[in-house]
């Protein structure tokens, strides 16, 4: 077996097969037969960060971080590449149809299905549209079908049973059931989530089911025909700690407004979850830094055990899992008046060991308990990474995209000002809908049936009336006289601006009117 030029960062297996990426290069190996495991010779250039396996098992496509798509048949027991296509933007998701097609969803927020089979000549793709013509219209793309699109990043899709529906989740909370391939065609939204949504996994065992998860703190249920939630788990207690990452972090400029909350989970500072702090002078992103990157499910007898992997937990693994094994060299909280950089990098013993610790196999009971075993191909691997010749120094490790939805995916705080001037929703929570009513002449009623008094829409700004307006609520006549005197209390600040100036001007000509 070929050495590991870094530890093993994307798995993607089937019933006979396991593909695994390290660094640039890729690990095949066949579970049923007990040779080591075969792999490309690519040399480190750029870091793969998706992979899948065709349902026969015979074609493999990775994505690689520079935008490439490579496939590649593994037909002949060994990786060997069959076509390098470029991606418009760098692939979020990445997955087979069952007709061997490729479907790839992109950090824009577009989901293209591309032919196994490059459709585009090399002489032909000289004439192809270049830079933001192809960005600004996806369905120039001649390499690929545009599916759908989203809003905001794509971070998910699968196929559902039968292949007739195609699900995605984005970062904006939302999840979609399309038709496929007309996938134009959109039948409904899951609606619930209160967090971005990064990952989606349909039981086999329970066909009808939908899980989801992201960046809050459940594990939502969902029966995505019918488009309701069926029931939730909560989950931030069994990741909290075991964090090993943080999310990138940004230099403040000014002090916050606001000390900071979690808005994404919904959990505050603890002593368990301290370890999500910035330190003096950088902000991280809202939240706890919690993703859950994969779910999966298995079937242990008559019960179906779900499986999730939250991005940067360094947990030991569920099944076949690839450890967080780089996160003994990152960047740990560095302390007041550093620029947060790593800066040298030295391994403990401990940390050496984590490096050799790549992969772990386990047995999982009826009851969801986990319990570890000797495995072939993790002992190879381990083998393999502990005398690799070509392992990446850690400081160059330390630099790697190794976790990227972290940075990606959670919001900043500052991003949701807009909503927090527009307050809530009419209708939701907190809005005070046991207020008194008045007719519907006064004030109008909104979708929610919801009544307002006079004094309740004075007391609303232009985004609060604008939302009501779009609910249907008759409020013209006081938004035309909300936006007038907004309109004029900014023409008031720039005319005292200039009459300032101007009587600091005259001033000066007073002062000096007789040099």
């Amino acid at each position: 077996m070929s050495s590991l030029p870094v530890p093993p960062t994307v798995l993607a297996s089937s019933s006979s097969h396991l593909l695994i990426a390290s660094g640039s290069s890729l690990q095949l190996y066949h579970t049923s037969a007990s040779s080591s495991p075969t792999s490309t010779s690519s040399p480190f250039k750029s870091l793969i960060t998706h992979a899948a396996l065709s349902p026969s098992s015979t074609h493999a496509v990775a994505a690689y971080e520079d935008k490439s798509l490579c496939t590649f048949s593994l037909s002949e027991g060994t990786p060997r590449l069959l076509h390098t296509r470029q991606t418009v933007k760098r692939v979020s998701a990445l997955s087979f149809a069952d007709d061997n097609s490729i479907i790839v969803s992109d950090k824009v927020g577009d989901v293209f299905l591309y032919p196994l089979e490059p459709r585009v000549s090399e002489e032909a793709a000289k004439d192809r549209p270049q830079g933001f013509v192809l960005i600004a219209d996806p369905t120039l793309n001649p390499d690929a079908d545009l599916l759908a699109g989203h809003v905001s990043v794509v971070t998910a899709h699968l196929l559902a049973p039968g292949g007739k529906r195609l699900i995605t989740a984005d970062r904006d909370e939302h999840i979609r059931i399309s038709r496929y391939p007309r996938a134009d065609v959109i039948e409904k939204y899951l609606f619930g989530t209160d967090g971005f949504v990064s990952a989606v996994h349909i039981p086999v065992s329970k066909p009808e089911l939908l899980l989801s998860a992201g960046g809050e703190r459940w594990l939502r249920i969902w029966d995505w025909a019918k488009g309701t939630v069926t029931g939730r788990v909560d989950i931030m207690e069994a990741i909290l700690p075991h964090r090993r990452v943080r999310s990138a972090m940004r230099r403040l400029k000014r002090a916050p407004k606001r000390a900071r909350v979690d808005e994404g989970t919904g959990v505050g500072e603890t002593a368990e979850s301290s370890f999500y702090e910035a330190p003096e002078g950088w902000l991280l992103p809202s939240g706890q830094g919690v993703c859950i990157k994969k779910i999966d499910s298995v079937q242990v007898g008559a019960q179906t055990v779900v499986l999730f992997f939250s991005e940067g937990d360094a947990r030991q693994g569920r099944l076949l899992v690839s450890l967080d094994t780089a996160w003994g060299v990152l960047k740990q909280n560095p302390g007041p008046g550093t620029d947060g950089r790593i800066k040298d990098v030295s391994l403990s013993a401990e940390q050496t060991d984590e490096l050799q610790k790549v992969l772990a196999v386990v047995e999982v009971s009826s009851d969801g308990k986990l319990s570890l075993i000797q495995s072939d191909i993790a002992a190879a691997l381990q083998s393999a990474l502990s005398s690799s010749e070509t392992l990446v120094a850690p400081a160059v490790l330390s630099n790697l995209a190794l976790y990227p939805s972290l940075s990606l995916l959670p919001r900043w705080p500052g991003m949701e000002e807009d909503d927090d001037l527009a307050g809530p929703a009419p209708g939701a929570a907190g809005t005070g809908t046991d207020a008194p009513a008045s007719s519907a002449s006064e004030a109008g009623d909104s979708s929610a049936g919801r009544t307002y008094t006079p004094e309740e829409l004075e007391g609303m700004n232009v985004k609060q009336l604008g939302r009501l307006r779009a609910q249907g609520v008759d409020v013209d006549a006081l938004l035309r006289e909300k936006r007038k005197a907004k309109k004029a209390k900014k023409g008031g600040s720039k005319l005292a601006t200039v009459q300032a100036a101007t009587q600091d001007d005259d001033e000066e000509e007073a002062l000096h009117g007789d040099a």
